[in-house]
């Protein structure tokens, strides 16, 4: 009878910080954008709905040809890969792909594609709802236009400048012995858990907030928190920064509103986990083969 934990340990033999890497920008912006003429080719990431556009073997994202100007709400320069300057095109939700592609979402990307391809599609998605979303002024409700010298948008009218909005969060993974705590939301993937996170406050310090939400979730206080390490999150603006904390006292007591179901978990007895693309599942990943 095969051990689930030992073979579960041999699979995973990559380091992870190579994982934990995934979905850092991969592309340099500088400003003001190339003119034509500069020698770089353009390349078109193209946005729906949250969702990609991506050929139907799933191995390249980007078009290098005209978009259609009818089917586009609005366009914007990424940045510089290579010899190759991209532009985000976000279109209408009624677009149809062009054939040979499809739209997908970006979790479901993350699992058929490679980190540089991923983490191109993270970064143009959170550009493109950003400008969707302030292309009118927070404070007097006028136009916007997009900086020529800088990532940010710019009232037309009373001058106000607004950046892209990075929200932190925490997540957190708590030792007791030989086992993790893993949560279920109601929210997740059937059957699939855990381990603790939550968006940080106004006010509130990265690591009070690591308390506070543990507390609130599942009842119990933890000691010796330490940084692991942090990942962009494009769900839908995110920043994760990641620890590892022991349980100091407490038994588990669910919130039953941001968790259903919560208890201690050791190697050999993982539920449904996360997939590979996100800190969650790689930190577990770490604890399982004894990283952490």
């Amino acid at each position: 009878m095969v051990n689930l934990g030992e073979k579960i340990r041999e699979e995973m033999s990559s380091p992870i910080n190579h994982y934990i890497r995934f979905l850092d920008r991969k592309m340099h912006t500088p400003f003001p954008e190339p003119l034509p003429g500069s020698g770089l080719q353009p390349g078109w990431i193209i946005t729906r709905n949250h969702e990609v556009l991506i050929n139907k073997g799933g191995n390249s994202l980007f078009l290098y040809l005209p978009i259609k100007d009818t089917d586009l709400i609005a366009s914007t320069y990424l940045g510089i890969s290579g010899n190759t300057v991209f532009y985000v095109a976000h279109c209408s939700n009624e677009t149809t792909p062009p054939n040979g592609f499809k739209f997908v979402s970006l979790r479901d990307l993350f699992s058929i594609s490679d980190e540089e391809t991923s983490s191109h599609a993270a970064y143009a998605v959170q550009i493109s709802e950003f400008n969707l979303d302030n292309r009118y002024c927070g404070r007097c409700g006028s136009n916007t236009h997009e900086s020529s010298i800088e990532r940010a948008r710019i009232c037309d009218s009373c001058g106000f400048i607004v950046y892209p909005k990075i929200c932190p969060a925490i997540i957190v993974l708590i030792k007791k012995g030989d086992c993790i705590l893993l949560a279920r939301s109601p929210g997740f993937t059937t059957d699939m858990y855990s381990i603790i996170a939550g968006f940080v406050e106004a006010g509130e310090t990265i690591e009070s907030t690591v308390l506070r939400e543990v507390k609130e979730e599942v009842g119990i206080a933890i000691k010796n928190l330490r940084y692991y390490a942090s990942q962009s999150w494009p769900f839908p603006h995110s920043l994760m920064i990641g620890f590892v904390a022991d349980h100091e006292s407490g038994e588990i007591e669910i919130d039953n509103h941001e968790i259903e179901d919560a208890g201690w978990f050791s190697t050999y007895s993982m539920p449904l986990l996360p997939g590979p693309y996100s800190i969650a599942g790689k930190m577990i990943e770490a604890f399982i083969r004894g990283e952490i």
